[in-house]
């Protein structure tokens, strides 16, 4: 579940707080960031141009990531059924106040990413007790953003979200995985397996 900045300022709390991409959101294959969308190959590095970085891992181990440009991602979410994507909307907001997660963080921890992915957003649970997390991140050119996202939400969030989703949702979006991000072929005998659903926001 993401949200893209808004052009206006709320009191004295700056919403396009940004600084440069630090290397933990770099690729760990290439050491580089990651500035091309994996759909459809788009230079994301320009000024100007919102993007979306995912990083999976399991324990310390990266086992997906990839830069993402909106209007793919956008096209993606819209491939979901309404009742899904309602659905994970309706966890997000039963669960944490993104509003009052952002001026509590820019207040506190203005540009640390680590106190802003301390924690999986939706249960709370601190990001060093979970086997499996997922890094969700908008950057912008060769920064990285600090409004809504970025978070980390934890295996165990994530499988809550499978859980509400529709089954053409869940084969569309294992459709897209398959695509474009291949993966060893047992994983992909296994349309619901765990390392898979870590991307499924």
């Amino acid at each position: 579940m993401s949200n893209s900045s808004s052009d206006h300022h709320d009191g004295l709390i700056p919403i396009h707080d940004h600084i440069p991409m630090p290397e933990e959101l770099w690729s760990f294959e290439t050491g580089k960031p990651m500035l091309n969308c994996v759909e459809c190959g788009r230079d994301l590095s320009p000024d100007g141009t919102p993007y979306l970085i995912e990083k999976a891992r399991h324990g310390t181990e990266v086992i997906a990531e990839f830069a993402w440009c909106f209007e793919c991602h956008d096209a993606t979410q819209e491939s979901y059924s309404k009742e899904s994507r309602t659905r994970i909307w309706d966890y997000f907001l039963d669960r944490v106040s993104f509003e009052d997660r952002r001026r509590r963080l820019s207040q506190h921890h203005r540009c640390d990413l680590a106190a802003w992915t301390s924690a999986c957003v939706t249960c709370g649970k601190p990001a060093a007790e979970c086997k499996e997390t997922l890094t969700l991140a908008q950057a912008d050119g060769g920064d990285l953003m600090f409004h809504y996202l970025p978070y980390l939400i934890c295996g165990e969030c994530c499988e809550a979200i499978v859980d509400l989703m529709s089954n053409p949702s869940l084969d569309a979006w294992h459709d897209w995985l398959q695509q474009n991000l291949p993966m060893a072929p047992e994983a992909q005998a296994l349309p619901r397996s765990r390392s898979r659903n870590l991307l499924l926001i």
